[in-house]
């Protein structure tokens, strides 16, 4: 079942999760006037909640540029994860994300997401996300919010994940 919730507002520099969202996967947009739409996707999947383990993936080289940045503060282990696998699960081996579409997935607290900041259609791939969990992992410290921003071929976008709940409250910023 797909719902959607429309958020009036001014042209939207990043995109806010509604108050009381309900835990799941979820598409945003900004339409033309401006106004947030949020779509549920589907309910968490928990079958595929496991911890995190990034030792094995190594960072792939790639041309353009890849920058970390770190929210400063710790998220809880559980909800983390839940998000985390939820964004590999909906990116999967290439999923098609419209011009202006992000995906995001909530639970508890904890909000992870793949932003396509590009002036095109692009995928987002689960493995991708697992190598900017490590690279965040990295950079920020195990369990601490982060996103990575990558430019590479004119594909743009961002995977992170960050507190909801207090800490963060804005993601896929696109600095209009």
């Amino acid at each position: 079942m797909r719902s959607s919730l429309l958020l009036f507002g001014a042209t939207a520099v990043a995109f806010t999760i509604p108050a009381g969202q309900p835990n799941g996967v979820y598409s945003v947009k900004t339409d033309n006037n401006g106004n947030e739409v949020h779509t549920f996707l589907h309910d968490l999947l928990e079958n595929n909640l496991q911890a995190r383990d990034n030792r094995h993936i190594n960072r792939r080289q790639v041309s353009g540029t890849d920058l970390v940045g770190c929210g400063n503060y710790a998220m809880n282990h559980g909800d983390t994860d839940a998000a985390f696998n939820n964004i590999i699960a909906q990116c999967g081996g290439g999923t098609s994300v419209g011009k202006g579409l992000d995906f995001y997935s909530v639970s508890g607290c904890v909000v992870a997401y793949f932003c396509n900041l590009s002036s095109s259609n692009v995928q987002c791939f689960g493995n991708e996300m697992r190598q900017a969990g490590t690279a965040i992992t990295n950079t920020c410290g195990s369990y601490n919010a982060g996103w990575d921003h990558f430019n590479t071929g004119g594909r743009i976008g961002q995977y992170g994940y960050e507190d909801k709940c207090g800490a963060g409250s804005n993601f896929c910023g696109r600095g209009i």
